[in-house]
């Protein structure tokens, strides 16, 4: 392979250059910038969502704190960390921390950052640090620290911070004087673990064999076993928002309160004696963390102990953590991180690993129906188990054995005066009045035993809904309390499969059939012809608190009339199934659908899907039912899930990048003109309690577009916006419809005055031209050889320049074992802005691949300025990292202000196929991952070089596998259009890179597929811009 070179007098002038900027950079304090990776999903195990080192955390996770920007900072051995739901950064002593064993965090009234750190041995190194979101501030024994293990830190009423360390305690003061207390003071003896204030202002110091001491400010007050402490060895101590004080010991937890001590042990409930650490939640419930498996919680009167709910619980809990959605958090010793979800979502299903049946059964049972009764209680209908009481507590089961005309219960209703109606699939219906029942069946008149709905009228007549145990079905009967009426085909319904009821407000009934739909106004049947109902299997009917009819079908997903017009929602529309099993409307006015897919809430605007992966019994829904205290029971084919009304808290939302004429980082503002025909903007959400692919952006354009769309991606495009003044805003929502606050954006597109500018004066030439015409007739035969002979000399030279510019670039790729790589540039005129590079440097790869702003010579040249320099420094080594922050340098004061350099680099340990990705400004490189077959972006943002000095470069860290596949590309490729302006876009080359990969092409015939992709798109249409790409695939 042909590597291009550079003059041994050029290099020595760059080398002094970057020699010149390395003493620059070190006179003066950098940024932390910490090191970036992509979080993994983590492990759903009942209601718990597992992290561990497969998905980047490390353990143990010695304390957490969530910031005011949602963020979770975590205390590590491998340093400090910071998850946003997406990435992990890690601080760690390279990025300015005392240490990289990270003890505990607390943050200050300010939001600053408090970092205890020290050697687990304790014997050097680590102190206490301050990080105020850029740098970090650190103050060890050297500052008049007292000891270097800092293990515990709290800031006091008065703004003073404490700091418990091995040696005793250490307050700063506002002023920044260090005072330290010691056994000398008075301090109990021992190392300190922890650190509370009280309500009088007191403050309290757990101690590791030595008991608890309190500190009034003058005098050190100590307390023991004899005193009532369960264990002189303390691990943790919380104050509650009672004034309580708990202590959590090595021998169990004790209660400080009324001037004295009581604790309690296993025997009172605790999950384990050894308690590490406290929390109580915003409900006022006490969660404690345990030694050993599991955790216990403390509801005021009773504890709670809990070893292994849906076959897990955490070990060795260390740190507690609420955020701000309501989502517990543990971090544990060996186990990472995990979220606990199970007090929104609890489920009732499998009870095989008991010997006591509650109500629903020994086994997955499927429900199809509940209901509400005057009482609070909940009625379910149970396929094959009967009907499953719920009264507050546990579960109640009543069957045949108990009156019940069947097991196989279909439908419930609690009418008016108090009395239970439970429809049978065979055995008619039975009346349940609270001591004993009555069944009615077809020889009291029901038109079929068959019952599939209920319904209680304005007049207190009872409506049963039946089928039949053939295709006649059994039409429609109306009892009155004495007589039993049976309405068919005859007497004008559409059908006699009568599956769903409803009552509108007029007293009208809609009835629902396997062929459709039919209305009763008290006299007569008139077939219901609304648009694609004519002939449809209606499941369900709702009349909603608007007065329109909503209709569940077979199939055919969910239909809205009202208000004069027809409304459809599909799977296309973020239904979860076509087949909707049930309508229901909550308090809130939102919409939940039943389907066979999973359960769909609907606001207006944002389609939402919870399924079982989110913690339901099951995929199939059935019915919905909201009790008494706003809780939603879901029915589902494998049990049912009671869902607790969510904290009222909201999502974040956060704007990454803008992609106009370049990528911009996040800003308020942006001027463009309208020659750049394509504006992006990159968005990001952040909440726990939702899935990534679960959150939903709405946004509008206001001058353009002024209704809300919801896309379930977050990047939102536009095309050939016209001249004029717009605002852009966006929100994210989550799985509760919850939504985040607005973020806006404005965006001026002015008319291309630089264009009309140098058509004015190509005017201006050309009457210059008419008036010499008649002047210089006799001259346009010279003139035009001359024109001639010009032309052909330029296009030679043109020639040449393209012939070096592309001899810059490999012209093949380095042979390389267990690896395939292929790039190629395809310049849009004679001379390109692009720029692909390969670098072999022992076992490691780099792959570099740029593209310069401008067109044609404007980028030609700095595309070759900046070959050298790239050259030069890649030579130099160092970090990816390291190595952009110095080209950014160099090349800040080589361009001018128009010009700077997108650059998308990789480098690769060949042997251990870690993987290094860095990007400044270039499109996303795609990676494609071949044990999932799937294909992500890796999401590295960065300023391009030469933008400006303060510029941080964050790499992301990877591990390649066998067939996975990485593609760099620049914008020329996504933005290549039609001859009518369509653009390729981001998504088809997702789409077209994901099915090469899985067609296991080679990295070269990879390229060639996308590549002849975006030619078929284009139609011939001529390529406005350079095209490069590189792909790199493990074999």
């Amino acid at each position: 392979m042909n590597q291009p070179t550079m003059s041994q007098r050029d290099r020595f002038h760059l080398l002094g250059l970057l020699l010149a900027l390395t003493a620059l950079q070190a006179a003066h304090a950098e940024p932390a910038s910490g090191r970036t990776i992509v979080a993994g999903p983590g492990v759903r195990q009942g209601v718990w969502h597992v992290y561990d080192r497969p998905d980047g955390f490390a353990s143990p996770v010695r304390a957490m704190h969530q910031d005011g920007s949602g963020h979770i900072w975590m205390a590590t051995i491998a340093g400090l960390s910071r998850y946003d739901g997406h990435s992990l950064t890690y601080y760690t002593k390279a990025d300015g921390l005392p240490y990289d064993e990270v003890y505990t965090i607390a943050a200050d009234r300010a939001g600053d950052l408090w970092i205890g750190t020290g050697e687990t041995g304790g014997t050097g190194g680590g102190g206490v640090s301050r990080f105020d979101g850029e740098t970090f501030h650190n103050l060890s024994t050297a500052d008049g620290l007292v000891h270097d293990r800092v293990v515990a830190i709290m800031e006091d009423r008065s703004g003073h911070m404490w700091f418990g360390t091995n040696g005793g305690i250490s307050r700063l003061d506002p002023s920044g004087g260090l005072t330290s207390y010691t056994v000398k003071e008075g301090l109990v003896p021992g190392r300190v673990r922890a650190l509370a204030e009280d309500a009088e202002g007191n403050l309290w110091i757990g101690t590791w064999g030595g008991g608890l001491s309190r500190f009034d400010g003058e005098t050190f007050t100590t307390f023991g076993t004899t005193d009532g402490l369960a264990a002189a060895e303390i691990r943790c101590i919380y104050l509650d928002r009672s004034g309580n004080l708990w202590i959590g010991t090595v021998g169990g937890l004790s209660l400080y309160a009324d001037g004295a001590f009581r604790s309690f042990t296993t025997a009172d409930g605790l999950a384990e004696n050894q308690v590490l650490s406290i929390l109580e939640d915003a409900r006022g419930v006490l969660w404690l963390g345990t030694a050993g498996a599991g955790y216990t919680r403390y509801d005021g009167k009773t504890f709670s102990a809990f070893r292994g709910e849906d076959g897990y619980a955490p070990s060795w809990t260390l740190s507690l953590l609420e955020d701000f959605e309501g989502n517990m958090w543990f971090g544990t010793w060996n186990g990472g991180l995990a979220r606990y979800f199970g007090m929104h979502f609890t489920s009732y299903d499998d009870y095989d690993n008991d010997d006591t049946d509650d109500g629903l059964g020994k086994s997955l049972v499927a429900v199809h129906s509940a209901a509400l009764d005057d009482q609070g209680h909940m009625w379910f209908a149970t396929w094959g188990r009967g009907v499953s009481l719920w009264n507050g507590d546990v579960f109640e089961a009543i069957t045949e054995r108990d009156g019940l005309a069947d097991n196989h219960i279909v439908s419930v209703l609690a009418d008016r005066e108090g009395d239970l109606w439970f429809g049978s699939h065979g055995q008619g219906v039975s009346r349940y009045d609270g001591s004993g029942f009555i069944t009615y069946t077809t020889t009291d008149g029901l038109g079929s035993d068959y019952i599939e709905d209920l319904l209680e009228d304005r007049h207190g007549h009872m409506w049963f809904a039946m089928s039949g145990p053939f295709a006649d079905g059994g039409g429609l009967t109306r009892y009155d309390g004495e007589h039993f009426t049976t309405f068919t085909q005859v007497d004008g319904l559409v059908h006699d499969n009568v599956t769903a009821l409803a009552e509108d407000a007029d007293g009208h009934l809609w009835i629902g059939t396997t062929h459709g739909v039919s209305l009763f106004d008290g006299e007569s049947f008139q077939t219901v012809d609304l648009e694609g109902l004519t002939s449809a299997y209606i499941n369900h009917i709702l009349v909603d608190s608007q007065g329109r009819q909503w209709f569940a079908t077979r199939k055919q997903g969910v239909h809205r009339f009202g208000d004069g017009e027809a409304w459809h929602l599909h799977q296309s529309d973020g239904l979860a199934s076509e087949t909707v099993r049930s309508i229901f409307e909550d308090r809130a006015g939102h919409f939940w659908f039943a389907t066979d897919g999973g359960l769909n809430r609907y606001d207006g605007l944002v389609v939402q899907t919870l399924l079982r992966r989110d913690g339901l019994a099951g995929n199939k829904i059935s019915d919905i039912v909201e009790d008494v205290d706003g809780a939603l029971w879901v029915c589902t084919d494998k049990g049912i899930t009671r869902i607790l009304p969510p904290p009222s808290t909201q999502p974040a939302i956060q704007l990454l990048s803008l992609t106009a004429d370049r990528k911009y980082g996040p800003q308020s503002q942006l001027r463009l003109t309208s020659t750049d025909d394509y504006l992006a903007f990159e968005l990001q959400g952040l909440s726990y309690r939702t899935r990534a692919d679960q959150l939903v952006y709405v946004h509008r354009l206001l001058g353009h577009q002024n209704q809300w769309r919801s896309s379930d991606q977050g990047r939102i495009e536009y095309q050939d916006l016209p001249i004029g003044d717009y605002t852009f805003e966006a929100q994210v929502a989550d799985r509760d419809l919850a939504y985040s606050d607005p973020i806006s954006v404005n965006v001026r597109i002015d008319p291309p005055y630089r264009e009309i500018g140098l058509l004015t004066l190509l005017g201006i030439a050309g009457l210059g031209l008419v008036l010499a015409v008649h002047t210089a007739a006799r001259r346009r035969r010279e003139r035009d050889q001359a024109r001639e002979q010009l032309l052909h000399e330029l296009e030679g030279e043109m020639q040449v320049a393209r012939d070096l510019q592309m001899g810059l670039m490999p012209d093949g790729p380095p042979k390389l074992a267990g690896f395939s790589l292929a790039g190629r540039c395809l310049p849009a005129q004679q001379v390109s802005g692009d720029l692909f590079r390969y670098f072999v440097q022992d076992d490691v790869l780099t792959v570099a691949l740029a593209d310069v702003t401008g067109k044609a010579m404007e980028a030609a040249i700095p595309v070759v300025m900046f070959n050298g320099i790239l050259d030069s420094h890649v030579d130099l080594g160092g970090a990816v990292g390291e190595l952009y922050e110095r080209l950014n340098r160099a090349l800040f004061r080589a361009l001018d202000k128009r010009t700077f350099i997108c650059l998308s680099m990789v480098k690769v340990a060949l042997s251990s196929r870690r993987l290094t990705v860095a990007n400044g400004g270039c499109p996303y490189p795609y990676l494609y991952r071949a044990a999932a077959g799937t294909v992500e972006e890796i999401e590295v943002i960065s300023y391009p070089l030469g933008v400006s000095l303060q510029s941080t470069y964050q790499p992301a860290e990877l591990d390649l596998a066998d067939g996975d596949c990485v593609v760099l590309l620049s914008d020329g490729i996504i933005e290549a259009t039609t001859e009518e302006g369509e653009i390729f876009g981001y998504d088809r080359v997702l789409e077209v890179v994901r099915h090469g990969c899985t067609m296991n092409l080679t990295a070269a015939e990879l390229l060639e597929h996308v590549l002849a992709a975006v030619q078929t798109f284009s139609g011939g249409h001529s390529q406005t811009d350079d095209q490069t790409i590189v792909v790199l695939k493990v074999q």
